[in-house]
């Protein structure tokens, strides 16, 4: 059974939701910030300590801590739970949680088992334990050593039990002849990166998502880098565990890794609650090349202020750059506004400002590359709307939005079905954008137009 209220008075929400967003305080009890839910540039996101919930008068999002963990992470409410009761000392109501920190611990134990091929790549025991890496052992070990958990570490992406051995009574492991690399969420593991030692032709190799992760929504070192990385207002994007491991060894304590694929929008959306700058380093090939241009997208759409490409020598990476004594400030590193043109033709730009939420948060140096003015743009896409059944449908919801955001004491006697409807509304790029063009007068009777949004 779930002890809400207990888990809600134990935590302390100020410090949970800081970790993702920067927090100011408002008045003695009450903090804000701009919302980690939806891109703005006023804060409308107050968080109040005592009371401990959290409330965006922008967007409505509201709730308790397991709430905002839940929406913030994109898992269930219960996942949410289980993550902040085994955080806070509390019993859980599922074993999975538990199991992971296990099969951490079993993988810690075995690390001596690989302890030359770590030694060979020069990262010594203090990195060891400081990142808590281990090692998976033979096909059958984990099986064997958790033998009455088959089932929960199949759901958790450990063993592979379609694969059953013929000659033994155990199932092969997902990762083996592995160093592994624990994923966290704050303190909590949730997956595992592998990298072989042996000569399996897939070097790297990621346990599958579950309750508690999504690859699509993770950094690898974002436990460790996140203090870091809002004070130095700056992420640096690597693509390898070990990368990440060398560039903290070298005082580069902002570094995450992206796991090996290129950010995704979830990735981007994440990262711009802690900073809105980017220095990126992918492989100087024709796959690197591509994440480069996929990740950019996301960041230009976003807003991101100062995105950077970094670009090694042929063949290095951060890891094997920082062995030889080097910065990371003496790779090529390119603005992207010197490369844009290079990245995306001037339709795919186009298409860049289509996916953003707020068009009129771009870098105006890259519109200006383009000679594209978003105002122009949007008042000759909208010509065609006024008549059309999607305007129709959601023209009540931009008043209702606008006039929520001048009146938001009014959001609480808003029905509930209105509410879901004005979120569903949200994600059309029509309503976003009829509401960045303001196309309807400030309103200035309350009353009046309250009672209109009633019927």
């Amino acid at each position: 059974m779930l002890n809400i209220q207990k888990l809600i008075q134990k935590c302390k929400i100020e410090d949970v939701i800081s970790r993702y967003t920067q927090l100011e305080y408002k008045n003695e009890n009450n903090l804000k910030a701009c919302c980690p839910f939806h891109h703005e540039k006023t804060p409308s996101f107050l968080v109040e300590i005592v009371e401990k919930y959290f409330i965006c008068f922008g967007c409505g999002k509201k709730g308790n801590v397991i709430n905002f963990v839940s929406e913030i992470e994109g898992i269930s409410f219960e996942a949410a739970y289980n993550l902040l009761a085994i955080e806070h000392g509390l019993k859980v109501n599922t074993t999975h949680l538990q199991l992971l920190n296990e099969v951490n611990d079993y993988y810690k134990e075995n690390i001596l088992k690989s302890s030359s091929y770590l030694l060979s790549r020069k990262i010594y025991r203090d990195q060891w334990e400081h990142w808590e890496l281990g090692y998976s052992g033979e096909t059958f070990d984990l099986s064997n050593e958790f033998k009455l958990y088959t089932s929960e570490l199949e759901e958790l992406g450990l063993l592979n039990v379609k694969n059953k051995g013929t000659i033994s009574e155990f199932y092969p492991a997902v990762l083996s002849n592995r160093i592994t690399f624990p994923i966290f969420n704050h303190k909590t593991p949730v997956a595992f990166g592998g990298r072989t030692v042996s000569n399996d032709s897939i070097k790297y190799f990621n346990t599958k998502d579950n309750q508690f992760y999504s690859k699509m929504n993770s950094f690898y070192g974002l436990n460790h880098a996140q203090k870091s990385i809002k004070e130095k207002d700056q992420a640096i994007i690597v693509e390898g565990y070990i990368d990440v491991i060398r560039a903290h060894e070298h005082s580069y304590e902002n570094t995450i890794s992206s796991m090996g694929t290129s950010l995704t929008q979830i990735h981007v959306q994440k990262l711009k609650n802690l900073t809105k700058n980017v220095l990126l380093f992918f492989d100087r090939d024709l796959s690197g090349e591509e994440a480069i241009k996929r990740s950019c997208k996301f960041l230009i759409a976003y807003g991101f202020e100062n995105i950077e490409i970094g670009l090694l020598p042929e063949g290095e990476d951060p890891d094997s750059f920082l062995l030889q004594k080097k910065k990371l400030e003496d790779a090529e590193i390119f603005p992207i506004k010197s490369l844009i043109k290079e990245l995306y033709s001037k339709e795919e730009f186009l298409s860049i400002i289509k996916l953003s939420k707020d068009p009129f948060s771009i870098n105006q140096d890259l519109l200006n590359l383009y000679k594209i003015n978003i105002e122009t743009l949007f008042k000759k896409d909208h010509q065609n709307l006024f008549n059309s059944e999607r305007y129709v449908k959601i023209n009540k919801y931009v008043q209702l939005s606008l006039f929520l955001d001048v009146f938001p004491d009014y959001y609480e006697f808003i029905n509930e079905d209105e509410i879901d409807l004005l979120e569903e509304a949200k994600n059309d790029p029509v309503f976003i954008r009829l509401k960045i063009n303001n196309f309807y007068k400030k309103i200035k009777q309350p009353n009046d137009v309250f009672n209109k949004l009633r019927k």
